[in-house]
């Protein structure tokens, strides 16, 4: 059941209440200020991607621009085996390092999506 003008929902118990109500009785605070601002910051309307997102993928793909190559983005990922086997078989600190950033790498461009980070890359070329 949608919100009527002046209502919002709880997001523990799902209720609507008045816009203007801090806690639910459920007892959920509903952020404010600056909470209230990060929140919403965090939430981009639907099949949008956050521009913090894309400026990331553009970042990381101009960082990695020469391991990168011709390879399509998907190829290149599909390049790093970052299974837990693969971390088991890490035998120096370099390693693990360079293991730690394409976690990163991966989880920062699966953000935004394979797709929108290869339109990225065309775009960079």
């Amino acid at each position: 059941m949608p919100a009527g003008p002046g209502k919002k929902q709880c997001d523990k118990c799902k209720e609507f209440v008045g816009v203007r109500t801090k806690e639910c009785q459920c007892g959920f605070k509903f952020p404010v200020g600056a909470a209230k601002a990060a929140s919403k910051k965090s939430q981009s309307p639907k099949g949008e991607t956050p521009v913090e997102s894309v400026v990331s993928v553009v970042k990381l793909l101009q960082e990695h621009k020469d391991k990168i190559g011709d390879s399509s983005v998907a190829d290149w990922l599909a390049t790093y085996d970052l299974s837990p086997e693969s971390l088991a078989a890490i035998t120096s600190m370099k390693q693990l390092k360079e293991f730690q950033e394409m976690l990163v790498v991966k989880k920062t461009i699966e953000d935004v999506g394979v797709n929108v980070a290869t339109q990225i890359q065309k775009a960079l070329k």
